[in-house]
Protein backbone atom coordinates (compact mmCIF):
# COMPACT_ATOMS: atom_id res chain seq x y z
CA UNK A 1 0.00 0.00 0.00
CA UNK A 2 0.99 3.68 -1.08
CA UNK A 3 2.11 5.29 2.21
CA UNK A 4 1.03 9.43 2.25
CA UNK A 5 4.65 11.83 2.87
CA UNK A 6 4.81 13.10 5.73
CA UNK A 7 8.23 14.40 5.05
CA UNK A 8 10.17 17.14 3.10
CA UNK A 9 11.15 16.37 -0.58
CA UNK A 10 13.67 17.58 -3.30
CA UNK A 11 13.43 18.21 -7.01
CA UNK A 12 16.56 17.65 -8.17
CA UNK A 13 15.52 18.23 -11.46
CA UNK A 14 15.11 21.78 -10.64
CA UNK A 15 18.04 24.59 -9.32
CA UNK A 16 18.64 22.10 -6.92
CA UNK A 17 22.23 22.15 -7.91
CA UNK A 18 22.15 26.38 -7.93
CA UNK A 19 20.59 26.26 -4.47
CA UNK A 20 23.17 23.63 -2.61
CA UNK A 21 26.05 23.71 -4.45
CA UNK A 22 28.64 26.17 -2.85
CA UNK A 23 30.72 26.04 -6.11
CA UNK A 24 28.01 27.25 -7.95
CA UNK A 25 27.46 30.24 -5.06
CA UNK A 26 27.16 33.83 -7.29
CA UNK A 27 29.65 36.94 -5.99
CA UNK A 28 27.72 38.57 -2.84
CA UNK A 29 26.17 41.81 -3.76
CA UNK A 30 29.19 44.38 -2.81
CA UNK A 31 26.16 46.53 -1.30
CA UNK A 32 24.47 43.24 -0.27
CA UNK A 33 21.11 41.73 -0.95
CA UNK A 34 19.15 44.20 -2.91
CA UNK A 35 15.26 44.62 -2.32
CA UNK A 36 12.43 43.68 -4.13
CA UNK A 37 12.37 46.29 -7.21
CA UNK A 38 9.74 48.87 -7.26
CA UNK A 39 9.78 48.38 -10.89
CA UNK A 40 7.48 45.98 -12.00
CA UNK A 41 9.09 44.05 -14.78
CA UNK A 42 12.54 43.74 -12.43
CA UNK A 43 9.94 42.90 -9.52
CA UNK A 44 7.91 40.25 -11.90
CA UNK A 45 11.59 38.74 -12.86
CA UNK A 46 12.85 38.28 -9.47
CA UNK A 47 9.81 36.82 -8.57
CA UNK A 48 9.63 34.52 -10.78
CA UNK A 49 13.12 33.37 -10.49
CA UNK A 50 12.08 33.29 -6.91
CA UNK A 51 9.23 30.73 -7.66
CA UNK A 52 11.63 28.23 -9.08
CA UNK A 53 13.94 28.13 -6.65
CA UNK A 54 11.49 27.80 -3.81
CA UNK A 55 9.61 24.62 -5.95
CA UNK A 56 13.23 23.03 -5.67
CA UNK A 57 11.62 22.09 -1.91
CA UNK A 58 8.53 20.20 -1.30
CA UNK A 59 6.22 18.92 1.19
CA UNK A 60 4.41 15.99 2.06
CA UNK A 61 0.97 16.37 1.87
CA UNK A 62 0.91 15.05 5.34
CA UNK A 63 3.70 17.16 6.92
CA UNK A 64 3.97 18.47 10.35
CA UNK A 65 4.01 21.77 11.51
CA UNK A 66 7.87 20.94 12.13
CA UNK A 67 8.38 20.16 8.58
CA UNK A 68 6.20 23.19 7.35
CA UNK A 69 8.75 25.24 10.04
CA UNK A 70 11.76 23.83 7.81
CA UNK A 71 9.67 24.89 4.83
CA UNK A 72 9.44 28.10 5.62
CA UNK A 73 13.32 28.75 6.35
CA UNK A 74 13.92 27.18 2.91
CA UNK A 75 11.82 29.76 1.07
CA UNK A 76 13.28 32.75 2.85
CA UNK A 77 16.85 31.42 1.67
CA UNK A 78 15.41 30.60 -1.97
CA UNK A 79 14.09 34.54 -2.00
CA UNK A 80 17.23 35.67 -0.92
CA UNK A 81 19.25 33.75 -3.56
CA UNK A 82 16.54 34.85 -6.23
CA UNK A 83 17.53 38.01 -5.38
CA UNK A 84 21.27 37.82 -5.99
CA UNK A 85 20.55 36.03 -9.16
CA UNK A 86 18.47 38.47 -10.36
CA UNK A 87 21.06 41.29 -9.23
CA UNK A 88 24.19 38.63 -11.49
CA UNK A 89 21.76 38.85 -14.42
CA UNK A 90 21.84 42.28 -14.43
CA UNK A 91 25.48 42.55 -14.46
CA UNK A 92 25.41 41.31 -18.31
CA UNK A 93 25.41 37.15 -17.42
CA UNK A 94 22.79 34.38 -18.74
CA UNK A 95 20.61 32.74 -16.52
CA UNK A 96 21.80 29.14 -15.88
CA UNK A 97 20.61 26.43 -17.10
CA UNK A 98 18.99 23.91 -14.79
CA UNK A 99 19.77 20.95 -13.62
CA UNK A 100 17.23 18.92 -16.47
CA UNK A 101 18.33 21.11 -19.12
CA UNK A 102 21.77 20.76 -18.69
CA UNK A 103 21.76 17.28 -19.13
CA UNK A 104 19.14 17.00 -21.41
CA UNK A 105 20.52 19.34 -23.85
CA UNK A 106 23.98 16.83 -23.41
CA UNK A 107 21.94 13.72 -23.66
CA UNK A 108 20.08 14.96 -26.88
CA UNK A 109 23.09 16.82 -28.61
CA UNK A 110 25.15 13.32 -28.24
CA UNK A 111 22.56 11.15 -29.92
CA UNK A 112 22.19 13.50 -32.44
CA UNK A 113 26.02 14.69 -32.91
CA UNK A 114 26.51 11.37 -35.26
CA UNK A 115 24.52 12.54 -37.78
CA UNK A 116 24.77 16.03 -37.43
CA UNK A 117 28.00 17.30 -36.55
CA UNK A 118 26.68 20.80 -36.49
CA UNK A 119 24.00 20.36 -33.39
CA UNK A 120 27.25 21.63 -31.16
CA UNK A 121 26.89 25.23 -32.86
CA UNK A 122 22.85 25.05 -31.33
CA UNK A 123 22.66 27.42 -28.14
CA UNK A 124 19.96 26.80 -25.54
CA UNK A 125 19.32 29.56 -23.32
CA UNK A 126 16.82 30.16 -20.45
CA UNK A 127 14.48 33.28 -20.64
CA UNK A 128 12.41 35.33 -18.46
CA UNK A 129 9.18 35.81 -20.41
CA UNK A 130 6.23 34.66 -18.20
CA UNK A 131 4.41 31.85 -20.94
CA UNK A 132 4.84 28.11 -21.33
CA UNK A 133 7.26 27.58 -24.21
CA UNK A 134 10.38 26.14 -26.05
CA UNK A 135 10.85 28.01 -29.34
CA UNK A 136 13.83 27.49 -32.68
CA UNK A 137 15.01 30.35 -33.61
CA UNK A 138 16.69 30.40 -36.88
CA UNK A 139 18.33 33.27 -37.16
CA UNK A 140 20.52 33.26 -33.88
CA UNK A 141 20.78 29.24 -33.91
CA UNK A 142 19.14 29.11 -30.61
CA UNK A 143 16.43 27.28 -28.65
CA UNK A 144 14.65 29.73 -26.16
CA UNK A 145 13.03 28.27 -23.61
CA UNK A 146 11.15 30.36 -20.29
CA UNK A 147 12.46 29.68 -17.33
CA UNK A 148 9.07 28.64 -15.79
CA UNK A 149 8.33 26.22 -18.64
CA UNK A 150 9.35 22.95 -16.54
CA UNK A 151 8.27 24.11 -13.34
CA UNK A 152 4.64 24.65 -14.18
CA UNK A 153 4.92 21.17 -16.32
CA UNK A 154 6.39 19.45 -13.43
CA UNK A 155 3.72 20.97 -11.04
CA UNK A 156 0.41 19.69 -13.16
CA UNK A 157 2.31 16.35 -13.60
CA UNK A 158 2.24 16.22 -9.67
CA UNK A 159 -1.38 17.01 -9.25
CA UNK A 160 -1.94 13.71 -11.78
CA UNK A 161 0.51 12.06 -9.89
CA UNK A 162 -1.01 12.71 -6.18
CA UNK A 163 -4.58 11.61 -7.78
CA UNK A 164 -3.34 8.48 -9.47
CA UNK A 165 -1.15 8.04 -5.33
CA UNK A 166 -4.64 8.47 -4.19
CA UNK A 167 -6.88 6.09 -5.91
CA UNK A 168 -3.99 3.59 -5.53
CA UNK A 169 -4.51 3.97 -1.90
CA UNK A 170 -8.16 3.49 -2.08
CA UNK A 171 -7.72 0.29 -4.05
CA UNK A 172 -5.57 -0.61 -0.83
CA UNK A 173 -8.84 -0.49 1.40
CA UNK A 174 -11.45 -0.77 -1.08
CA UNK A 175 -10.28 -2.92 -3.89
CA UNK A 176 -9.67 -2.43 -7.50
CA UNK A 177 -12.93 -0.52 -8.08
CA UNK A 178 -12.04 2.24 -6.23
CA UNK A 179 -13.11 5.75 -8.33
CA UNK A 180 -10.42 7.97 -9.18
CA UNK A 181 -10.40 11.41 -7.94
CA UNK A 182 -12.16 14.13 -10.25
CA UNK A 183 -10.76 17.11 -9.46
CA UNK A 184 -12.46 20.21 -10.78
CA UNK A 185 -10.21 22.75 -13.10
CA UNK A 186 -10.32 25.35 -10.93
CA UNK A 187 -8.24 23.41 -8.12
CA UNK A 188 -5.59 23.54 -10.90
CA UNK A 189 -6.55 27.33 -11.47
CA UNK A 190 -4.00 28.82 -9.14
CA UNK A 191 -1.54 27.33 -10.14
CA UNK A 192 -1.12 28.98 -13.34
CA UNK A 193 -2.96 32.54 -12.65
CA UNK A 194 0.29 34.44 -13.00
CA UNK A 195 0.59 33.39 -16.89
CA UNK A 196 -2.77 35.27 -17.45
CA UNK A 197 -3.75 37.76 -14.58
CA UNK A 198 -1.84 40.14 -12.96
CA UNK A 199 -1.01 37.54 -10.18
CA UNK A 200 2.97 37.94 -8.57
CA UNK A 201 4.94 34.69 -8.65
CA UNK A 202 5.02 34.34 -4.87
CA UNK A 203 0.99 34.24 -4.65
CA UNK A 204 0.54 31.12 -6.29
CA UNK A 205 0.43 28.21 -4.05
CA UNK A 206 2.64 24.88 -3.56
CA UNK A 207 1.60 21.82 -4.27
CA UNK A 208 2.12 19.10 -1.91
CA UNK A 209 3.19 15.33 -2.62
CA UNK A 210 0.96 12.85 -1.68
CA UNK A 211 3.70 10.36 -1.78
CA UNK A 212 7.00 9.19 -2.89
CA UNK A 213 5.72 7.43 -6.14
CA UNK A 214 4.41 11.10 -6.83
CA UNK A 215 7.02 13.05 -6.33
CA UNK A 216 9.43 10.34 -8.78
CA UNK A 217 6.67 10.29 -11.14
CA UNK A 218 6.53 14.31 -11.31
CA UNK A 219 9.87 14.57 -11.76
CA UNK A 220 10.48 11.59 -14.44
CA UNK A 221 7.82 13.01 -16.49
CA UNK A 222 8.61 16.16 -16.71
CA UNK A 223 12.07 15.49 -17.70
CA UNK A 224 10.85 13.31 -20.68
CA UNK A 225 8.44 15.88 -21.33
CA UNK A 226 11.06 18.77 -21.64
CA UNK A 227 13.27 16.54 -23.50
CA UNK A 228 10.85 16.04 -25.63
CA UNK A 229 10.20 19.66 -26.06
CA UNK A 230 13.69 20.56 -27.02
CA UNK A 231 14.46 17.27 -29.36
CA UNK A 232 11.75 18.48 -31.47
CA UNK A 233 12.91 22.05 -31.80
CA UNK A 234 16.28 20.96 -32.53
CA UNK A 235 14.43 19.25 -35.86
CA UNK A 236 13.00 22.37 -36.71
CA UNK A 237 16.77 23.80 -36.75
CA UNK A 238 18.76 21.16 -38.24
CA UNK A 239 15.79 19.69 -40.65
CA UNK A 240 13.56 23.01 -42.00
CA UNK A 241 14.19 26.15 -43.32
CA UNK A 242 13.19 29.49 -41.49
CA UNK A 243 10.03 30.43 -42.48
CA UNK A 244 8.45 27.02 -43.14
CA UNK A 245 5.85 25.88 -41.45
CA UNK A 246 2.64 23.29 -41.44
CA UNK A 247 1.59 20.01 -40.20
CA UNK A 248 3.75 17.58 -41.49
CA UNK A 249 6.53 19.88 -40.49
CA UNK A 250 5.06 19.65 -37.02
CA UNK A 251 4.58 15.77 -37.65
CA UNK A 252 8.74 15.72 -38.61
CA UNK A 253 9.53 17.06 -36.38
CA UNK A 254 7.84 15.07 -33.51
CA UNK A 255 9.38 11.86 -35.30
CA UNK A 256 12.79 13.10 -34.85
CA UNK A 257 11.83 14.02 -31.07
CA UNK A 258 10.42 10.06 -30.69
CA UNK A 259 13.37 8.90 -31.97
CA UNK A 260 15.65 10.32 -29.64
CA UNK A 261 13.57 9.80 -26.50
CA UNK A 262 13.44 5.99 -27.91
CA UNK A 263 16.29 5.02 -29.36
CA UNK A 264 18.62 6.59 -26.30
CA UNK A 265 16.26 6.89 -23.37
CA UNK A 266 18.09 8.72 -20.75
CA UNK A 267 18.61 6.41 -17.24
CA UNK A 268 15.63 4.74 -15.43
CA UNK A 269 13.19 5.93 -18.22
CA UNK A 270 11.38 3.07 -19.63
CA UNK A 271 8.79 2.86 -22.91
CA UNK A 272 5.81 3.05 -20.37
CA UNK A 273 7.35 6.29 -19.07
CA UNK A 274 7.58 8.42 -22.44
CA UNK A 275 4.24 6.63 -23.34
CA UNK A 276 2.92 8.00 -20.48
CA UNK A 277 4.18 11.34 -19.85
CA UNK A 278 3.66 12.22 -23.97
CA UNK A 279 0.04 11.36 -23.61
CA UNK A 280 -0.51 13.64 -20.76
CA UNK A 281 1.44 16.00 -22.31
CA UNK A 282 -0.98 16.60 -25.52
CA UNK A 283 -3.78 16.86 -22.98
CA UNK A 284 -1.63 19.80 -20.66
CA UNK A 285 -1.07 21.66 -23.92
CA UNK A 286 -4.96 21.45 -24.65
CA UNK A 287 -5.92 21.95 -21.17
CA UNK A 288 -3.53 25.40 -20.68
CA UNK A 289 -4.58 26.52 -24.12
CA UNK A 290 -8.32 26.02 -23.60
CA UNK A 291 -7.74 28.36 -20.26
CA UNK A 292 -5.78 31.09 -22.22
CA UNK A 293 -8.73 31.14 -24.19
CA UNK A 294 -11.46 31.32 -21.57
CA UNK A 295 -9.82 34.17 -19.57
CA UNK A 296 -8.69 36.13 -23.09
CA UNK A 297 -12.86 36.17 -23.38
CA UNK A 298 -12.99 33.85 -26.12
CA UNK A 299 -15.31 30.89 -26.18
CA UNK A 300 -15.62 27.37 -28.66
CA UNK A 301 -13.37 24.61 -28.53
CA UNK A 302 -10.28 23.25 -30.54
CA UNK A 303 -7.41 20.67 -31.01
CA UNK A 304 -4.24 21.59 -30.26
CA UNK A 305 -3.21 18.62 -32.07
CA UNK A 306 -4.97 16.62 -34.87
CA UNK A 307 -5.54 12.43 -34.54
CA UNK A 308 -3.09 11.64 -36.82
CA UNK A 309 -0.22 13.92 -35.00
CA UNK A 310 -1.24 11.73 -31.64
CA UNK A 311 -0.78 8.47 -33.31
CA UNK A 312 3.15 9.45 -34.55
CA UNK A 313 4.18 7.76 -30.92
CA UNK A 314 2.60 4.56 -31.79
CA UNK A 315 5.58 2.91 -33.80
CA UNK A 316 7.73 3.60 -31.40
CA UNK A 317 6.15 1.75 -28.87
CA UNK A 318 4.95 -1.30 -30.77
CA UNK A 319 8.00 -3.20 -30.46
CA UNK A 320 8.04 -2.57 -26.58
CA UNK A 321 4.70 -1.03 -25.24
CA UNK A 322 4.40 -0.40 -21.97
CA UNK A 323 3.76 -2.43 -18.88
CA UNK A 324 0.12 -2.99 -17.71
CA UNK A 325 1.23 -0.93 -14.67
CA UNK A 326 2.09 1.93 -17.06
CA UNK A 327 -1.27 1.37 -18.76
CA UNK A 328 -3.02 1.40 -15.67
CA UNK A 329 -0.89 4.17 -13.95
CA UNK A 330 -1.02 6.42 -17.23
CA UNK A 331 -4.03 5.74 -17.68
CA UNK A 332 -5.71 7.04 -14.46
CA UNK A 333 -3.74 10.29 -14.80
CA UNK A 334 -5.05 10.61 -18.41
CA UNK A 335 -8.53 10.15 -17.31
CA UNK A 336 -8.37 13.27 -15.00
CA UNK A 337 -6.40 15.65 -17.34
CA UNK A 338 -8.89 14.74 -19.84
CA UNK A 339 -11.79 14.98 -17.51
CA UNK A 340 -10.61 18.70 -16.68
CA UNK A 341 -10.09 19.28 -20.62
CA UNK A 342 -14.00 18.43 -20.60
CA UNK A 343 -15.02 20.79 -17.76
CA UNK A 344 -12.99 23.48 -19.20
CA UNK A 345 -14.20 23.17 -23.04
CA UNK A 346 -17.98 23.04 -21.01
CA UNK A 347 -17.54 26.33 -19.25
CA UNK A 348 -18.53 29.71 -20.45
CA UNK A 349 -15.96 32.59 -20.03
CA UNK A 350 -17.83 34.37 -17.26
CA UNK A 351 -17.96 30.81 -15.11
CA UNK A 352 -13.63 30.53 -15.57
CA UNK A 353 -13.24 34.46 -14.82
CA UNK A 354 -14.84 34.24 -11.91
CA UNK A 355 -13.05 30.87 -10.58
CA UNK A 356 -9.98 33.47 -11.63
CA UNK A 357 -11.50 36.11 -9.60
CA UNK A 358 -12.00 33.84 -6.92
CA UNK A 359 -8.32 32.62 -6.48
CA UNK A 360 -7.22 36.36 -6.62
CA UNK A 361 -8.63 37.15 -3.85
CA UNK A 362 -7.37 34.71 -1.11
CA UNK A 363 -4.08 34.90 -2.37
CA UNK A 364 -1.61 36.71 -0.15
CA UNK A 365 2.37 37.54 -1.58
CA UNK A 366 5.71 35.72 0.63
CA UNK A 367 5.96 39.42 2.33
CA UNK A 368 2.99 38.87 4.14
CA UNK A 369 4.67 35.12 5.33
CA UNK A 370 2.36 32.78 3.41
CA UNK A 371 0.09 30.82 5.83
CA UNK A 372 0.29 27.01 5.62
CA UNK A 373 -3.05 27.17 4.00
CA UNK A 374 -1.35 28.33 0.80
CA UNK A 375 0.29 24.64 1.00
CA UNK A 376 -2.76 22.28 1.37
CA UNK A 377 -2.90 18.70 -0.21
CA UNK A 378 -4.72 19.12 -3.30
CA UNK A 379 -6.64 15.84 -2.48
CA UNK A 380 -8.20 15.26 0.90
CA UNK A 381 -6.89 12.31 2.18
CA UNK A 382 -9.01 8.99 0.70
CA UNK A 383 -11.70 7.71 2.85
CA UNK A 384 -13.66 4.46 2.19
CA UNK A 385 -17.21 4.36 1.15
CA UNK A 386 -19.71 2.34 3.82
Amino acid sequence: MIEESSGIGFDGDSYLNYLLDKSSELPFPPRGIPALSPLEEDRERQLLIYFVLRSAMSLGSAADEAAVEVHRKWRRSAFDRALRLYWWTKQGHPLPLPTWAEETVVHVRDHLRPAFPQVDDIEVVVTFDPRLYVRAHHSTRQIRLSLVTRQLWHTIDLFLWNAVSVRQELIGTTGSNAALPNPSYDSLLSFLLPLYRNVRWDQIPMMRVRSELAGGGAVNAARIQMTFMIAHEFAHLLLHEEGRSGPELEAEADCFAYDALFRNPAENVTVGDIWMAIRWLFEILAVEKLLAWRLAGEEGTFAVTGPSRQTLIHPFVRSAGPSSTDIVLGGAGLYVIQSIRRQLAASSVKAVRESAARWESTLTSEEDDRPTSHALPMFPRPVPEA
